[in-house]
């Protein structure tokens, strides 16, 4: 009777301790967002595009899914997207950071295009919670830049995932 006992408390503690490790071992697996990350803003619009807009060679020097920068040393060109997860929260900022003074017809819910003397232009545009923009600032100054500036942000528009 007590090798019986002696076994089977022998076969229950290897079963406690078989148990307790698998436990301890049994992590469960990281959790990963199955969203790969936002493409570069600069795939929207290229070195290359800019080149055959403004007829000058540009390098990229910012490059994220919410920013773009592309300069030489005469000018600059910057493409920004601003998700504020809201529609509402986007049309109050869209309204106070991208206010300009000439509507651009079917483009997105709404959008405008903005001159600021001969040095800044800029066309912005927003579809439901994101705002889209797109500016130039410095170079020489252009009578159809805000109309150049209109037709990168279509195509950027065109590609937005």
């Amino acid at each position: 009777m007590k090798q019986r006992r002696l076994v089977f408390l022998l076969c229950a503690c290897a079963l406690l301790a078989a148990c307790g490790e698998k436990q301890a071992t049994d992590k469960p697996a990281p959790v990963t967002s199955t969203a790969s990350k936002a493409p570069s803003l600069c795939t929207l619009i290229s070195a290359a595009d800019i080149q055959a807009t403004f007829g000058q060679t540009v390098t990229a020097t910012t490059n994220t899914p919410e920013m773009c920068d592309y300069e030489n040393a005469r000018f600059s060109v910057r493409l920004m997207l601003i998700d504020y997860h809201d529609v509402d929260a986007a049309k109050q900022g869209f309204k106070t950071l991208f206010a300009g003074k000439n509507s651009i017809a079917n483009l997105g819910d709404e959008a405008n295009s903005f001159r600021r003397g001969r040095e800044i232009d800029k066309v912005s545009m927003r579809e439901g919670q994101r705002v889209l923009s797109i500016s130039k600032m410095g170079g020489e100054y252009l009578e159809d830049g805000l109309q150049k500036l209109e037709t990168l942000l279509r195509q950027a528009h065109s590609q937005l995932p």
